[in-house]
């Protein structure tokens, strides 16, 4: 069944419709390899888990010591763009949900690439690759987030409850993470340079991305230009709900939800489009 379908959508708009919810019951019925998927991604280093999540979070935690040294400590800046709380913690917030990102969406491309063979012989959905490994990495990055009150006790900061509505949060930057990493993956199938081209993306995506500044600090005209990243809602949700200890505005609620439902659509759609194209079935 999976490899008649694997043979495209036909055309018209009611099949094609058809076609893409197939596609949905078929990601269903294939839940169990995407937990196999998962928990083996876990378990694909030779180390234990710890130590594998231990490399996971020094990226990031180096990324926030370089960036506090340059902006902080050499140009003399940042102490005001957060009121009082330590630049370092600040950025950390947002530092560890958007690594997250770029090394799920970075990961399935590669993984999809790699996994061509497999993908020759075996009738299954394609799907299953990027949606297996954003769930393997948000394991890790729930672990992250849970660092951040530790070191914001260090810094004499106080915890609350309202930390603990970054767990609602993490679905919606799954999901907006999911349909990138699935639009991205199909994109690498048609211009097989993409997966080159997304280090330097991811690059520039981090500086459009509220983590360095706040959506409230910028000029309107470059706001509204901002708000068009689908992570920026959702990063400073984050920033709200770790750092400020505040319920998140319903700007920023509704902005995630709106990214999240748009990136997930979009991102599926297109991935099954082109699905076809990846391995075709004799």
């Amino acid at each position: 069944m999976v490899a008649e379908r694997l043979r495209g959508p036909q055309t018209g708009v009611h099949a094609r419709l058809n076609y893409q919810k197939q596609r949905v019951r078929d990601l269903y019925e294939f839940r169990h390899l995407v937990r196999y998927l998962a928990s083996s991604a876990l378990r694909v280093e030779r180390v234990s888990f710890a130590f594998g999540f231990l490399w996971w979070l020094l990226d990031p935690l180096l990324q926030i010591v370089i960036w506090t040294v340059v902006i902080v400590d050499i140009l003399g800046r940042g102490h005001a763009l957060f009121g009082n709380y330590p630049f370092s913690l600040a950025i950390m917030t947002t530092m560890l949900p958007f690594m997250f990102f770029a090394r799920t969406v970075r990961n399935s491309v590669a993984m999809l690439h790699y996994k061509e063979l497999q993908m020759r012989r075996i009738a299954f959905p394609r799907a299953v690759f990027p949606l297996s490994n954003t769930i393997a990495e948000s394991a890790k990055l729930l672990l992250a987030v849970a660092v951040i009150p530790i070191v914001a006790l260090a810094w004499g900061e106080s915890l609350s409850p309202v930390q603990l509505l970054v767990i609602p949060l993490m679905p919606i930057l799954m999901a907006i993470t999911v349909g990138l990493a699935w639009f991205f993956s199909a994109l690498n199938f048609v211009f097989p340079d993409t997966e080159r081209l997304l280090n330097v993306l991811l690059r520039l995506w981090m500086f459009i991305s509220p983590i360095f500044y706040t959506l409230a600090f910028m000029r309107p005209h470059l706001r509204r230009l901002v708000e068009l990243n689908p992570l920026s809602f959702v990063l400073e949700c984050f920033r709200q709900v770790l750092l400020y200890h505040h319920i998140p505005s319903l700007t920023n609620i509704g902005g995630a939800l709106i990214a999240a439902v748009v990136t997930l659509t979009v991102g599926f759609v297109v991935f099954h489009i082109y699905e076809p194209r990846f391995a075709r079935l004799n």
